[in-house]
């Protein structure tokens, strides 16, 4: 089924004004074919597994060394979609994983080059297999790779001397030179290349600690490891927006679609199809009850009132801006429009955001400790220290 015939469904029974006015953009922008639901972009979980054992991070609750990678049919599923949906947006590899280990990330990148020339690819990544040798910027730049967004678990030093020796553009987060591009907003430059270094969470300044960007992962986490760094779970939310559920589109390493890019442990992963069923499963995701239901709640700041971002304190100026205005009071069943139940806010008390104990030198740590027991950052067995 193409847009335009879905365009012409979603039409019938809609009483909403402004989703109707919304919808009525579908197709008259070839660059943004989706109009004003055009989304920010689209968070990719091209691995699920990480070879690091954060104590903040949901990943810690993965069974040691399980790794899960998209498979081709799925990839290439998803660049059909957003080359008929969204030809001129932003890609970032993350969600529950560390994209770095999929063992054909190159091959999937060139792929994404023939087919959406003009999506921008962005990485997040813990910067292990940088740091080892096993990808080079230059390989990853090559292949198509348009940004990589690392956080340091090594040494500033080493990180700077691999941006160096690079030849890329570069910059630490806190040192940003005028000029250089901003990974987080399209670019619309196919050439563009460029590293921005982050420290991890472990070393965050008091300042970007208290902005209020550390997760709980709807509570999931290791809370033994947690706790001893004085991260405590989400019991009140903060009454704050966020506008994440209406600006970027989350799909899990089976194509399973997720209702936030912090599902990790797979909450909604069943609930809302998958994106090798093409566009219909998409729109009965995207415009579906669940993802309508989520916007009205936060969008009205009333995050106690739903069953998971009930336990999410994570706040960001992204989340803040308002992007859909109204619309919400209906949803697609992938037939035809339904109304949502009478929407009644929660009374709950203003919560706070999370913050951890910084870490006073990150190598107090040692980044061996959050590895797999005997294991490398590839996984391989390896003998103990010392012997």
């Amino acid at each position: 089924m193409t847009l335009a015939e879905i365009k012409e469904k979603l039409k019938t029974g809609l009483r909403s004004e402004s989703m109707a006015k919304a919808i009525e953009t579908f197709g008259a922008n070839p660059k943004k074919p989706l109009g004003k639901l055009n989304p920010w972009a689209w968070w990719v979980e091209i691995t699920r597994g990480c070879n690091l054992r954060c104590a903040f991070c949901a990943t810690r609750l993965f069974e040691r060394g399980d790794y899960h990678h998209m498979d081709e049919a799925t990839w290439r599923a998803l660049l059909g979609v957003m080359s008929e949906l969204t030809p001129r947006t932003r890609l970032e590899f993350g969600n529950a994983g560390e994209p770095t280990l999929h063992p054909d990330l190159l091959r999937y990148l060139r792929i994404a080059r023939e087919t959406c020339p003009h999506v921008q690819i962005m990485t997040h990544t813990n910067g292990t297999t940088l740091t080892s040798g096993a990808l080079t910027y230059k390989q990853l730049f090559d292949a198509g790779m348009n940004a990589m967004f690392v956080d340091m678990y090594a040494p500033y030093a080493v990180h700077k001397k691999l941006a160096e020796e690079s030849g890329y553009q570069w910059y630490h987060e806190s040192e940003k030179p005028e000029g250089v591009p901003n990974v987080f907003e399209y670019q619309n430059d196919p050439n563009l290349h460029v590293i921005r270094l982050s420290e991890s969470p472990y070393s965050w300044s008091e300042k970007k600690s208290s902005r209020g960007h550390l997760q709980t992962f709807f509570n999931d986490l290791d809370w033994k490891a947690a706790g001893a760094f004085d991260m405590t779970p989400v019991t009140s939310p903060p009454r704050r927006r966020c506008d994440l559920p209406s600006k970027f589109i989350s799909i899990n390493h089976d194509g399973t679609f997720s209702f936030c890019c912090w599902d990790f442990m797979r909450h909604t992963a069943k609930e809302f199809g998958n994106i090798n069923n093409g566009m219909e499963d998409f729109f009965a995701f995207w415009l579906g009850a669940y993802m309508q239901d989520t916007r009205q709640k936060v969008h009205n700041k009333d995050r106690a009132s739903h069953e998971l971002c009930s336990k999410c304190s994570f706040v960001s100026i992204r989340g803040d801006i308002p992007y859909w205005k109204g619309g919400t009071e209906q949803f697609w069943d992938g037939k035809a429009w339904r109304t949502l139940p009478p929407y009644v806010p929660v009374a709950a008390p203003d919560g706070k955001i999370k913050t951890m104990r910084r870490s006073e030198s990150l190598f107090d740590i040692d980044v061996n400790r959050l590895l797999p027991k005997k294991r490398n950052v590839f996984g391989e067995a390896v003998k103990p220290r010392g012997k």
